[in-house]
């Protein structure tokens, strides 16, 4: 589960794209959500919350 803003510093957002690319080319189960205009983990929190959630559901059971 890759979660990032798209106003990121540490990350680019552009590199999310790679990283989902290179993860299911390697068979690894991966979802990506990319928040407008978030930068950090208190702008991500309301998406983060329901898209971790559905991803454990999925993936972890």
């Amino acid at each position: 589960m890759l979660l990032v803003g798209s106003t990121a510093e540490i990350i680019p957002a552009s590199q999310i794209t790679q990283l989902v690319l290179a993860d299911r080319a390697a068979g690894v189960p991966v979802s990506a959500v990319q928040v407008p205009g978030a930068r950090h983990a208190q702008e991500l929190m309301p998406v983060a919350i329901l898209a971790l959630l559905r991803w454990l559901n999925a993936y972890a059971g």
